[in-house]
């Protein structure tokens, strides 16, 4: 009747099952604050890939409305902000060589390759565009 003996979305230890709970109620500042939590974990951990993972969807969300950005705090996001740049600096992480070594591999190309490279290119944003073409909203005006 009062709510005794229920337990609040923060108290549970499982930061999965409340992620769960905060997207169901669109508690946006709760989700922000636990993809931090999982990313403070996995880097603690040594896990660099999901820590950069979590710690930028984090950033995201609280980046995205200032009324999430003034509930998350100061210091959740100056901590979020500095771990994900000690993550840039780190050697090894996929997310971090891949422009280095597509950078290197396009040195490699002659004309016609980058061309063809190219069209590619262009040909997986026409893709990418009738996909989103199809989302409500962006009906094209006819």
């Amino acid at each position: 009747m009062f709510g005794f003996g229920k337990k609040k979305i923060t108290e549970d230890k499982d930061p999965e099952k409340r992620l769960a709970e905060f997207q169901r109620k669109k508690d946006w500042a709760g989700v922000s604050r636990t993809y931090y939590e999982l990313g403070v974990t996995a880097m603690d951990a040594g896990n660099l890939h999901k820590a950069q993972l979590w710690l930028h969807r984090a950033d995201t969300i609280y980046s995205a409305d200032d009324n999430i950005y003034d509930k998350v705090g100061e210091k959740l996001m100056d901590d979020c902000s500095d771990r994900i740049g000690r993550l840039e600096d780190e050697a090894g992480l996929f997310y971090n060589g891949i422009p280095a070594e597509i950078e290197a591999r396009a040195k490699e190309l002659s004309g016609p390759q980058v061309r063809v490279w190219g069209l590619l290119s262009i040909a997986r944003l026409v893709r990418l565009g009738e996909r989103l073409s199809r989302l409500p909203g962006c009906e094209v005006l006819g």
